[in-house]
């Protein structure tokens, strides 16, 4: 039987486990990073989130909270803005929490506006409302889309739509492009929105001279808070405010004390178009029986129509 032919060596198949460790390697690697550059993060943020939302003077007007102490906790504005953000996509924590997280991203300045205009549209309205609130304390810069905004000018809860309208009149002074929607709202069903509605639009001065006849409409508001707020704001528009003067002739009769002031301060800044004024308000400063506060604003009005001192 012949012999059998010598068979080739067969080579050592080393490179298999060669990449399966090195696939571990990266592995373990990745994971490590993923563990230090997210997880670590993402559970001190959560732990520093939760001592805020426990402590009780975090959203009190009365004692501020120590914001700066929390950002540090954080990492500084920069790295306390991306961890929150990260936080907030991952973990999707509880509305209370992410209302936390929200208010202490308007303390990471304005880089966090993009974030927290797209926060608006969260389905918690008491997330919303922080959301504005943060909004407050970072502005916004010039340029920046603010549909998002007057969007919650048309929510259903009239508290955010009250805050909506404020927080427009804070942030977003030199914007044409609010003043439509601001003016609408005066009309809005709800007091509170209204009075907003009319002190923003007075923040905004002649800017928003389009709204001087809806302001005037709402002198005659049935609530004494939107009167005085829309005389105030008048008063902004200075001479631009002519349509105004009946309506605010009418408001030095009224019953609020303060409307009235309010009124014949507007009537002294809309200056010579406000002249049949005069008669009232002479009365005004000279009447004993009025507040001290009235006879103080007709009788500076006066110096303004006609020159004149103020009568002893």
């Amino acid at each position: 039987m012949p012999e059998p032919a010598d068979q080739p060596a067969k080579p050592l198949r080393t490179w298999r486990p060669m990449v399966l460790w090195t696939c571990a390697i990266l592995l373990a690697l990745g994971l490590a990073w993923f563990i230090g550059a997210v997880v670590v993060p993402v559970w001190q943020t959560s732990l520093v989130v939760s001592d805020c939302a426990a402590d009780q003077d975090f959203f009190s007007m009365s004692r501020p909270f120590d914001f700066e102490k929390a950002i540090e906790r954080l990492g500084g504005a920069d790295k306390a803005r991306h961890r929150l953000e990260v936080y907030l996509r991952l973990l999707r924590p509880a509305a209370e929490h992410r209302g936390v997280a929200i208010f202490l991203l308007g303390h990471c300045g304005e880089k966090a506006v993009p974030f927290l205009l797209s926060a608006l549209s969260d389905p918690d309205s008491d997330v919303r409302e922080k959301t504005l609130w943060a909004l407050q304390e970072t502005g916004l810069p010039p340029g920046e889309d603010v549909s998002s905004l007057l969007l919650v000018l048309r929510d259903n809860d009239e508290g955010l739509r009250a805050t909506a309208a404020f927080t427009l009149g804070q942030v977003a002074t030199r914007r044409p492009e609010i003043v439509p929607a601001l003016t609408e709202a005066l009309g809005d069903g709800d007091w509170a929105v209204r009075c907003s509605a009319a002190r923003s639009l007075g923040s905004m001065g002649v800017t928003a001279k389009v709204a001087i006849l809806p302001l005037a409409a709402r002198v005659s508001d049935t609530v004494p808070d939107v009167r005085i707020a829309a005389a105030r704001a008048l008063r902004e528009m200075g001479p631009e405010a002519r349509p105004a003067v009946p309506a605010l002739i009418r408001a030095l009769g009224d019953v609020p004390a303060e409307l009235r002031a309010a009124a014949a301060y507007a009537l002294g800044e809309i200056g010579p178009a406000a002249q049949e004024a005069v008669p009232l308000l002479v009365n005004l400063s000279k009447d004993k029986s009025q507040e001290i506060s009235v006879r103080s604003a007709a009788a500076e009005a006066l110096k303004k129509l006609r020159g004149e001192e103020p009568p002893k």
